[in-house]
């Protein structure tokens, strides 16, 4: 792991100004709970922990140089006794926990219950902002059914389509699977056909529940933005993923004794979609523009932008925006309709990742599982280390998080993306720490060197698989059928 020295004038007075017990995560961690961030009368930063049913949280406030005083709310983790740290951290480490708590602020892991039947290990989460506000969002929903949901939305034009995908699609893949046709067959292809028309369906009445909400409303803005989709479903040893948008899942399998990195989703972009878009717009030349649907937007799937799906939305635009549209705008332009994939698991998969395409801008697919596989390594030895020699960083995702900062820093220097006299507090020279460039930007200008990126990492149990694993099977119906999901909440 990649240690942050040098770090801002202001952080370093923080950092030695306050107490924070040493602390070191285990598998046990739970998602978010409540804390508090308080200072002493010296003016530490300290934690205030409060402990709730699941687990523990910890929240800390860090001044960044030039920043205003940014609230973080940090997951914690429950220790077990042999864990339990006798004594602190040394300074240079401590150093390093702080430093990079604004990069792990958000970092979880979560455990499956007993009703995901022991197919997953566990799946370690992470996002890291560059809008003010965060437009992707995240939702993991372990079903009382058995069936285990893993969802990144990657928004844009704003976050109201993104935390609608948080909040609701899964429930309406849910309620599409409760609903679908009966069969009695037994031929797995029909079974999966049924799966994937279900799943798809439900991507769809959401974007429509969406789009249609927005339009009832006094404010009607919200149904211009969108949102990226990418879905996994686990059953059993079978996994669905379902792709709107240029959001990626891809699954580590071990052939031949290598690891290897193979695509469960394809991007979907105006480029890559040119046929199928000058297909439904033969009248349009413009339909796409430098892989730009109308020249204007990327992503051809995903949930909302309504200005790309209905013609009401033109005028909304035209409204909100003060502004015109090109002569020829004739939506449809883009669709929530995913692409599934249906993957049977094997021992020989050992993890699968999702992530927001602000990951994907900086490493391939064989660079993201490589650095999970190095992560799982150093795991692995470092249970043999005592506690003071153990490696602070304890989750996946925000290893692959990190080391997509140090390329888009490096990138943006060399390219000379910012310019380091007049808009930053303090000089930033190639001496530095990466990290510590990425920390040292202004809000406004850390989306010009990298977007908002999150990533799961789901865990897979290959002796699960091994001793268990079976043929295609129906998605299971809840255990009771689901009513349709609100708009609302």
């Amino acid at each position: 792991m990649m240690r942050m020295v040098g770090t801002p004038a202001r952080l370093q007075q923080l950092i030695h100004s306050s107490t924070l017990k040493a602390w070191m995560p285990t598998k046990r961690f739970q998602s978010t709970a409540a804390g508090a961030a308080s200072s002493t009368a010296e003016g530490a930063v300290t934690a205030k922990v409060t402990k709730s049913k699941t687990e523990t949280a910890l929240t800390t406030g860090l001044l960044l140089g030039g920043a205003a005083t940014a609230i973080y709310g940090i997951s914690s983790y429950s220790t077990s006794k042999e864990d339990e740290p006798t004594v602190g951290l040394d300074p240079q480490k401590l150093r390093a926990y702080q430093a990079l708590d604004p990069i792990r602020a958000h970092q979880e892991v979560k455990l499956p219950p007993n009703a995901s039947q022991g197919y997953i290990s566990s799946c370690h989460i992470n996002t890291f902002a560059a809008n003010e506000p965060c437009e992707d969002r995240y939702q993991i929903e372990y079903a009382p059914e058995g069936a285990s949901y893993f969802l990144v939305a990657d928004g844009h034009t704003g976050t109201e389509a993104s935390q609608y995908a948080k909040n609701k699609l899964i429930q309406w893949v849910r309620w599409s699977l409760s609903n679908r046709p009966r069969t009695d067959s037994t031929d797995p292809l029909a079974i999966e056909k049924d799966d994937i028309s279900a799943i798809r369906k439900g991507f769809q009445q959401a974007d429509k529940q969406f789009l249609e909400y927005h339009l009832r409303q006094k404010e009607k803005r919200g149904g211009l933005a969108g949102a990226c989709l990418n879905m996994a479903i686990i059953h059993k040893a079978h996994l669905y993923v379902a792709n709107a948008g240029d959001c990626r899942a891809v699954i580590a399998t071990r052939s031949e004794g290598k690891l290897k990195a193979v695509p469960l989703s394809e991007d979907h972009t105006g480029e890559t979609e040119i046929e199928r878009l000058r297909a439904e717009h033969t009248d349009d030349p413009d339909v796409v523009v430098r892989g730009r649907i109308k020249g204007r937007l990327q992503p051809s799937r995903g949930l909302g932008d309504g200005l790309y799906k209905l013609p009401e939305y033109s005028q909304v635009y035209r409204d909100t925006r003060n502004r015109e549209l090109a002569k020829k705008w004739n939506p449809p332009y883009t669709t929530a309709d995913p692409v599934v994939k249906s993957v049977p698991l094997t021992d020989r998969d050992e993890f699968v990742i999702l992530a927001t395409d602000g990951l994907w801008d900086h490493l391939s697919n064989d660079e993201a599982v490589s650095i999970v596989d190095s992560y799982k390594v150093r795991m692995l030895l470092n249970s043999k280390l005592s506690v003071r020699q153990k490696d602070v960083e304890r989750n996946a995702s925000t290893a692959l998080i990190m080391r997509a900062l140090e390329i888009a820093a490096k990138s943006s220097i060399d390219k000379g993306k910012i310019q380091t006299q007049g808009e930053m507090k303090g000089d930033i020279t190639r001496q530095d720490k990466l990290e510590n460039y990425i920390l040292k930007l202004e809000p406004k200008q850390k989306r010009r060197v990298h977007d908002d990126i999150t990533v799961l990492v789901v865990f897979l149990n290959r002796s699960k698989l091994k001793k268990e694993a079976e043929p295609t099977s129906r998605l299971p119906d809840p255990p009771q059928p689901l009513e349709t999901p609100t708009p609302e909440g």
